[in-house]
């Protein structure tokens, strides 16, 4: 059949499966629950890829909330999944044609091969429970050198909020998921989940509001820097907070541009992705011929 790829995204909660074609996902996306250990999500996988037929032919490309190697195929490092930590999926699988990714190089790279952005310098920020990035450079990603991007990791203020990878004032403090979610409780709300949150700010309650725009302009100094660092003119938001970035768009533009070189703040650019759930699937693939 032409249609012979599957991307899979692992999420820290989800996992999604859909078959790609031409850059575009191509059928259903099938969304379980993310496995608690190697065993289950060997059974879940097989029980997913059987239901839809794959063959000897049919390539699987993977995308990762974690380090991976490209050189060998390893997941190096996956703190959310951490039975996936020095994990070959060719090995696991026994499957020859098998990919592996770091979800937002995935998610950067779908978006660039589903709207055909090969000859532009992009930067990606993904917001979710976490915080990732990536950067495509002239004509080159992680992907291809083998480097890593971890703007969650910057260091944003001296405030001495300790992170999750053990340091202090990481921008994932600030305005990453989890983060939010504690800031909000600890501010009286009776939230679990960001998107909440969210909703609150939306219906015009004027703690969240404050919460959230209080914290943009952490994530404004680590995209200024990213800008000013490589010289991309393109910053590409995804995961579930960009969902609501009508709520902080005119706040994070400014953030941003106050910290840029004169030069850069020309014609810069901080837009929504247009394949917020669908991007790591898409991308997991792209590197197929």
């Amino acid at each position: 059949m032409a249609n012979n790829k599957i991307g899979i995204d692992i999420g820290g909660t989800n996992l999604k499966v859909a078959w790609v074609e031409d850059n575009h996902i191509s059928s259903e996306i099938i969304e379980r629950g993310t496995p608690d250990n190697i065993d289950q999500f060997r059974t879940v996988l097989w029980e997913i890829l059987n239901s839809i037929n794959i063959n000897n032919e049919t390539r699987l490309g993977f995308s990762v909330p974690g380090v991976v190697d490209y050189t060998n195929g390893n997941i190096d490092l996956c703190p959310n999944l951490e039975y996936l930590n020095g994990i070959n999926v060719k090995d696991l699988l026994q499957r020859e044609e098998c990919m592996v990714g770091n979800d937002a190089d995935m998610a950067l790279l779908g978006e660039i091969s589903s709207n055909d952005l090969w000859e532009e310098n992009i930067g990606l920020v993904a917001l979710g429970t976490g915080i990732g990035s990536s950067y495509y450079i002239s004509h080159t990603g992680p992907w291809q050198s083998n480097l890593l991007s971890e703007i969650g990791h910057i260091k944003v203020a001296s405030n001495g909020r300790r992170c999750t990878c053990g340091g202090l004032d990481c921008l994932e403090t600030y305005f990453s998921g989890w983060s939010l979610i504690s800031q909000a409780k600890k501010s009286g709300l009776e939230v679990e989940d960001v998107y909440e949150l969210f909703n609150l700010a939306q219906n015009s309650n004027q703690v969240a509001s404050s919460l959230i725009l209080q914290n943009i302009p952490y994530l404004g100094i680590a995209i200024s820097s990213m800008i000013n660092l490589t010289g991309i003119n393109k910053v590409i938001l995804t995961g579930k907070i960009s969902r609501s970035y009508d709520l902080f768009q005119e706040a994070l533009y400014n953030s941003v541009s106050n910290a840029l070189h004169p030069h850069a703040k020309k014609d810069f650019q901080v837009i929504k992705s247009s394949l917020i759930d669908h991007s790591s699937i898409i991308g997991a693939v792209a590197r197929f011929k």
